[in-house]
């Protein structure tokens, strides 16, 4: 049986953090240093953010992060670390993942959802194209601190 759930800070034990880090480990480029149960925990419990999580059988196949704001176009949200493990992928758990995600915004006022990809993804991004999403014509800069 599959679900889709929030995941809250107080379900997340050490098994389930070395779950969460073999998953984002998958799509890392820059290599990921490995998260501790409390790290992953004071991410959980921050504002405006939410990880959920889809398993199949009680074993976590996936997870995404949402997190948004309000500004003066209404609430904007950014999807982050959008994975499935590599050996559950094709099976349809990305798209039930993102579909849950984008109707729990869409429940939470949320007008618009922006994320970014790596250009090697296709499969990534014929899933995202396939429920609608649109690629945007914009630069993407970043500064490392």
């Amino acid at each position: 049986m599959t679900i889709v759930v929030s995941l809250y800070a107080a379900s997340i034990t050490p098994h389930v953090a070395e779950r969460l880090n073999h998953l984002l480990g998958q799509v890392s480029r820059h290599g990921m240093s490995r998260l501790s149960a409390g790290t992953w925990r004071r991410i959980a419990r921050q504002r405006n953010l939410r990880i959920f999580m889809i398993r199949e059988r009680g074993i976590i196949v996936g997870i995404c992060v949402l997190r948004w704001h309000e500004l003066a176009g209404g609430k904007t949200a950014f999807l982050d670390d959008v994975v499935v493990d590599q050996v559950y992928r094709r099976r349809g758990f990305g798209t039930t993942l993102v579909k849950t995600v984008i109707e729990w915004a869409k429940a939470h006022d949320i007008v618009r959802i922006d994320f970014t990809s790596g250009p090697d993804r296709k499969a990534a991004h014929a899933l995202y194209q396939g429920l609608g999403w649109e690629m945007r014509n914009t630069n993407v800069y970043r500064l490392t601190l």
